[in-house]
């Protein structure tokens, strides 16, 4: 269920020297909150092609698109996640694999509270195992703000339904850079290059942006 040769997740391991992986769903079909990035990859004849309804395209979808292998991949994950044993899955590979750090995410996300709790089994499970990621749940963040899990980070992912509610709250969120006009006032990464401080910002809670990629 995990994948292994993501660059960033690459780029990553190098850097801190310990096994990364990353577990991954169907774009845009699991992100119920999403609004600026919303997107679809849908399969028709063997075919794929994106359905785009927000400001923007969700850069997972890409991989998606390109890669067969990818599609296929994020929606038997998808199928795993249903499935009651997941946790026990999950918690099995992370072991057999000596993973020590899990991005949780890098396509997809939260889709419902019972999805949600088998993750928390999770990661609650492997105290020495790292979990990170973004979301557009903003219960997820607040939960985590206010009732931390030492293992486990989470910063707000800007650009969906909950932004109001957001905004209400001190809470890391990141920002999408569209046009520059977040520069001079956080910290604006590339994350399709530098996933190191991605790591970073969201392991120090510190809010910043991405460029679009």
């Amino acid at each position: 269920m995990l994948s292994y040769h993501n660059t960033k997740i690459n780029h990553l391991q190098e850097h801190l020297g310990v096994r990364c992986a990353a577990f991954d769903l169907p774009c845009g079909w699991t992100c119920p909150f999403a609004k600026d990035c919303r997107t679809k990859v849908i399969e028709v004849d063997g075919k794929r092609h994106a359905e785009m309804t927000g400001k923007f395209q969700c850069y997972a979808s890409k991989a998606e698109l390109l890669y067969p292998s990818v599609y296929r991949k994020r929606q038997v994950n998808l199928a795993a996640s249903k499935a009651d044993n997941f946790a026990e899955l999950m918690i099995g590979e992370i072991k057999s694999e000596a993973v020590k750090i899990v991005r949780i995410h890098s396509s997809g996300d939260f889709y419902n509270g019972k999805y949600i709790e088998k993750w928390i089994n999770i990661i609650e499970s492997l105290p020495e195992v790292t979990f990170f990621g973004y979301t557009k749940d903003i219960s997820v963040v607040l939960s985590l703000c206010s009732d931390p899990i030492p293992n486990w980070k989470m910063t707000y992912s800007y650009g969906g339904r909950d932004d109001e509610e957001a905004n209400k709250w001190n809470i890391p969120i990141c920002y999408v850079d569209l046009h520059g006009e977040r520069v001079g006032k956080m910290p604006v990464i590339d994350a399709s290059r530098d996933s190191v401080a991605d790591y970073n910002y969201i392991m120090s809670g510190t809010t910043f942006a991405i460029r679009v990629h």
